[in-house]
């Protein structure tokens, strides 16, 4: 059986986006067919090479978009692509820094289901699962992770299925919405190693993936 594909974005600011690759490649590996880039570009390749998955993991404001010789940047072109990859069933799993992406361009705040506000200095971070069964959060607890704490504005279309509690107020952190024929996954979690090798953590890419991927 041939083996489903994946492109992973990466690039941006603050983070250690080589170091995820590695951690993301030893995790899904086995199972998937992954390809890494910094360069949105290959987007406009996706629709003939037969992509099952995009995941993104950047931090690109329109600051950084901007520099001169930056290959990291997204372009308009390629908004445009990434979405209609979306609608006609190439799913998407964002990470932690990615809402940033949403202060770049409305589309992408769409598509993703929120854009980045502000996060405290990292700390003890504990997620919640909502009261109700889905299969990217079968069999996963309450956990608590050292991270950053996200603030985030998030679309009225998402579908939260786990939560972090702020001074009373609940915030998503994992959430799902539909893009017509595609699905959405957004993980918040994840500045670093100290999240990443979290066994339940994983397990939570694991089963997002495999919903993603499902028929």
């Amino acid at each position: 059986m041939l083996k489903k594909k994946i492109i992973m974005f990466l690039g941006g600011e603050w983070h250690k986006f080589e170091e995820f690759d590695k951690f993301i490649n030893e995790l899904l590996g086995n199972k998937y067919n992954i390809e890494s880039s910094y360069d949105f570009k290959m987007v406009h390749e996706l629709e003939s090479t037969g992509n099952d998955l995009v995941i993104l993991n950047t931090c690109i404001d329109k600051e950084f978009n901007e520099k001169d010789g930056n290959i990291n940047k997204i372009t308009g072109t390629e908004i445009v692509q990434l979405i209609k990859l979306v609608r006609s069933g190439c799913n998407l799993l964002t990470f932690h820094s990615s809402t940033v992406l949403g202060n770049l361009d409305e589309r992408l705040k769409n598509l993703i289901g929120g854009n980045f506000i502000s996060h405290p200095e990292p700390g003890p971070v504990t997620v919640i699962p909502v009261f109700k069964k889905h299969p990217v959060i079968n069999d996963i607890p309450a956990f608590t992770v050292f991270d950053e704490f996200y603030f985030q504005n998030t679309g009225e279309d998402i579908e939260p299925l786990m939560v972090s509690i702020d001074r009373g107020h609940a915030y998503p952190m994992v959430w799902i919405r539909r893009e017509e024929k595609g699905k959405v996954v957004n993980i918040t979690m994840g500045h670093d190693e100290k999240v990443w090798y979290d066994k339940t953590y994983q397990k939570l890419i694991l089963q997002s993936v495999s919903w993603l991927l499902a028929e």
